[in-house]
């Protein structure tokens, strides 16, 4: 592919012709638009692909009857709601510090966490790093709260200990703050 002095986009050299160029093109936007898919099935739990990637049998239309369709014809009526996983899964929605941090009494940490699994709870790890986030320089840790599916929960703890001291005392760097889920 080349590009010409007026930004457009050139095939010549590669040996495709204009049914081919269409082809390439269909291809990648369907790809992109399973890539997203997939994506999206990632950070929600949803699976938007699930009627296209299971294969009717032969002679039927598709759609279970489970799934409120009638064998070799269609009801209209909705697909059923994504399954639940059994066990929490919870994600980062925020974090943050609460207040300022000073070398004698820490860092007050809180953040915000969504279940996209069943009900539970789970353990957050907080960790105050250096701005380079080489250097582990505090920790808490915190439990979550037994919460259901797509409900949130905030959390916070003081993360101090003596390297968060030195750092403070010796450098005038910022720190930066993580948290890591403990999924059960």
């Amino acid at each position: 592919m080349c590009v010409s002095t007026d930004g457009s986009l050139s095939f010549r050299g590669y040996g495709l012709d204009e049914p081919q160029r269409s082809i390439a093109t269909w291809t990648g936007i369907v790809a992109a638009i399973i890539t997203t898919l997939i994506g999206f099935n990632e950070l929600t739990g949803v699976n938007l692909l699930e009627g296209i990637t299971k294969k009717p049998a032969p002679g039927s239309s598709g759609t279970p009857p489970e799934a409120g369709g009638v064998p070799n014809g269609n009801s209209g009526a909705r697909p059923p709601r994504p399954s639940i996983p059994d066990r929490p899964k919870f994600r980062t929605v925020s974090i943050e510090f609460r207040g300022s941090c000073d070398k004698y009494s820490g860092c007050n940490v809180a953040g915000t966490f969504r279940n996209y699994g069943g009900e539970g709870g789970a353990a957050v790890i907080f960790y105050v790093k250096s701005s380079h986030l080489k250097w582990l320089l505090a920790q808490c840790s915190v439990s979550l709260p037994r919460t259901g599916y797509l409900e949130t929960a905030t959390v916070w703890c003081n993360a101090n200990n003596g390297h968060l001291y030195n750092y403070m005392t010796n450098y005038t760097s910022e720190i930066r703050l993580q948290a890591w889920v403990d999924n059960p």
